[in-house]
């Protein structure tokens, strides 16, 4: 199938892009690491008529140490967030996520931004940073906007981003030492999106759990935090059965759904044994 034509504008400046996407608007779809998008073009699934490239920006491709706490441009890599020492020592949970993205060219290629805009289900950014209640921020013609991750991602494949916004960051809070975490997933190959995805933190004092955050991906249609999961641990001692019971809170809560890759059952005992093993694992790393 031939990849249909469109004009092809490579700005250099945010705010170039931005009146790009004001004159375009929907007939436009923004390029940033093209991971997803060039298959769609290939595949004539996309058919903008205009292509954005803002991988010329370079003001949009940083990993920041902010106060305790992270700010990394939308153009970041995901190569460059899996090796940072910067990520790795005051957000370990986002490196490890990145680390399971795909194959090694796209993890050299795709970024941060155009992963969470894309908002794809199985995805394991929106998984991290639920966990992690970090903040989107946004440009557009009326000026900056910061959304909450739980209010960012909509659906399947939708945000609350506007057409004419764009995503230029994402805001972390570091973790505290007492603070452990867990980001692990379900594929069928390495490199395939997750048919579960989890990524937790727990915060213990002593042995007793002060804060619990429990995120999930890959079962439904758009990741999602389990509050109600979340609020039965806050209290409760650090134990085996804890993580256990805690597990199968988390299969009751999800909204699983079923396709060709796995059965809603499958990926509720799925996600039973992994958030047990996430928890565990992240009680493990309190220090």
């Amino acid at each position: 199938m031939p990849v249909p034509e469109f004009d092809y504008l490579r700005p250099h400046s945010l705010s170039d892009a931005l009146a790009l996407l004001q004159e375009y608007g929907e007939r436009a779809k923004i390029l940033a690491g093209g991971q997803t998008l060039i298959p769609a073009l290939s595949m004539g699934l996309s058919r903008p008529d205009v292509l954005i490239d803002i991988g010329g920006i370079s003001a949009l491709r940083h990993i920041d140490a902010d106060g305790d706490g992270l700010v990394i441009g939308a153009l970041a890599r995901h190569r460059e967030l899996e090796q940072s020492a910067t990520v790795k020592e005051r957000c370990p949970l986002l490196a490890a996520a990145a680390a399971l993205i795909g194959h090694s060219h796209v993890r050299n290629r795709g970024t941060i931004g155009g992963s969470i805009a894309h908002a794809d289900p199985a995805a394991e950014y929106p998984v991290a940073l639920l966990a992690l209640e970090a903040t989107v921020e946004l440009a557009g013609p009326t000026g900056p906007q910061a959304v909450p991750a739980d209010q960012f991602f909509l659906g399947p494949f939708t945000t609350a981003a506007r057409p004419d916004q764009l995503v230029t960051a994402v805001r972390i809070p570091a973790l505290d030492p007492t603070v452990g975490w867990d980001f692990r997933e379900l594929v069928m190959r390495s490199g395939d999106f997750a048919l579960v995805c989890v990524g937790v933190l727990v915060g213990l004092d002593g042995q007793r759990v002060t804060r619990a955050a429990i995120a999930v991906g890959g079962v439904g249609p758009t990741a999602t935090r389990l509050r109600k999961t979340e609020a039965a641990l806050v209290g409760q001692g650090a134990s085996s059965e804890t993580w256990r019971v805690a597990g199968e809170a988390a299969a009751r809560e999800i909204a699983a759904t079923g396709d060709v890759s796995a059965t809603a059952d499958y990926r509720r005992a799925t996600t039973a044994v992994y958030v047990e093993e996430a928890l565990h694992a992240a009680a493990s790393r309190v220090r």
